[in-house]
């Protein structure tokens, strides 16, 4: 029994070793850096190893996430049945299959406390390394938006630098010496690299996420410092804004970007971006297509097909809300949202941990309502891998306190 068991931790040390290669191969593993074909034989490596593990030592363990992943997809498979496009609709339930194979694969890696932080270390080096790649290889500057040309999609590029910055900056938070300088250069250079890109809605997340967790950090009296922590955020704030609008870097890439957003609230129709505009309107075409199926929707991925036979382009809605609204019906969203506000219960309830990590998925968590109001991410790797991996901090923690241990079974 027991060289069962060192013979399962070796191998699930192997997979996390080959879990965080996945994960850099997604910053590097492009066309102008590295082959990029590496980065899929990274996740189907993982993916097969997990399911070797499973077949050859019977190890198999489900978090409640993989439940509720499972029931999504499950409603996404009923909804290729009256989908418009059918084709369309199992091509997309083929993605939601990979991220519960990713997340399934994560599950049987993840063998304690520390290998969470050793994934969001990860993360945060991750970002680093593409930064440096891409100032080595004369690559950070670009006449267009950074990671437009690259990886194909600025917004893209935009998001997994996200998850890069909420991970160095919670390390940042709460790591002590040096390794406190060094996520601080992984935070100055990914903040960096989030300008460059364009992404306003990403960098008004970071923004967000990084107050929340100020506000969620104790002092040695183990009390919060709300108001002194709040100016601390808004002193950051009046520098990167400042930044944004006084730097002709920044600003001919995110600057008068961001000014489309101010424009927005403030009712300045005629100087609203285009971009702005075209969004706008898929969300009011989205809610008209919600009202003619408000229960079941038109079926995964069909808001597309939709939108392009009025507007003559076929994309999805950029909107998660919107998405789920129109493909999957109020059934859907209440079904994906109702597990979103399930593990925030459940963090917020979480009074004791000594390791931080629920203040890393507690603030992640919150910040998901106003990203997603920009993103359809129920089929996004990392956003579903982090949540994820918060819903496995639960279960360990659970498990601890049943057990007395941290450690998964074999």
């Amino acid at each position: 029994m027991l060289a069962r068991m060192e013979f399962g931790t070796k191998k699930r040390n192997i997979g996390l070793l080959v879990a965080c290669i996945y994960i850099l191969l997604s910053y590097i593993g492009k066309q102008g850096i590295i082959d990029e074909r590496l980065h899929s034989l990274s996740l189907y490596l993982l993916i097969v190893m997990c399911t070797m593990s499973f077949v050859f030592l019977g190890r198999f363990k489900l978090v409640n996430y993989h439940a509720w992943y499972i029931t999504f997809i499950t409603l996404s498979i009923i909804s290729c049945l009256y989908a418009l496009d059918i084709n369309t609709a199992f091509g997309s339930v083929y993605n939601l299959i990979v991220v519960l194979g990713l997340t399934l694969a994560l599950t049987w890696v993840i063998n304690g406390e520390e290998d969470i932080g050793k994934i969001l270390v990860c993360f945060s080096l991750s970002g680093f390394g593409l930064f440096t790649l891409l100032l080595a290889t004369n690559q950070l500057f670009t006449t267009d938006r950074l990671g437009e040309s690259l990886f194909g999609n600025a917004n893209y590029f935009a998001l997994i630098v996200m998850v890069s910055l909420m991970s160095s900056t919670w390390l940042l938070l709460y790591n002590p010496g040096v390794k406190k300088l060094l996520f601080a250069l992984c935070v100055a250079s990914e903040f960096y690299l989030l300008f460059l890109s364009g992404g306003r809605k990403y960098i008004l997340v970071s923004a967000l996420f990084l107050y929340i967790l100020l506000i969620l950090k104790k002092n040695k009296k183990g009390k919060m410092e709300v108001v002194k922590y709040t100016l601390v955020f808004i002193f950051i704030g009046i520098i990167g804004y400042w930044a944004m609008f006084n730097i002709p870097q920044l600003y001919n890439t995110v600057g008068y970007r961001m000014e489309g957003v101010f424009n927005i609230f403030s009712g300045e129709e005629k100087v609203k971006l285009p971009e702005d505009q075209i969004r706008q309107n898929m969300i009011i075409y989205g809610l008209d297509f919600f009202a003619q199926r408000p229960v079941f929707g038109f079926g995964i991925d069909n808001y597309k097909l939709m939108y392009g036979n009025i507007s003559g382009n076929v994309v999805y809605a950029h909107n998660n809300f919107i998405e789920l609204m129109v493909t999957h019906g109020l059934l859907g969203l209440v079904l994906y949202y109702s597990y979103y506000i399930f593990l925030i219960y459940k963090l917020l309830m979480d009074r004791e941990d000594a390791t931080k990590l629920r203040d890393f998925f507690l603030a992640f968590l919150i910040c998901l309502f106003p990203l997603e109001l920009g993103i359809v991410s129920y089929n996004m790797h990392f956003i579903q891998l982090l949540i994820s991996l918060g819903s496995i901090y639960l279960y360990m923690k659970a498990l601890k306190k049943k057990t007395g241990t941290l450690l998964f079974k074999v």
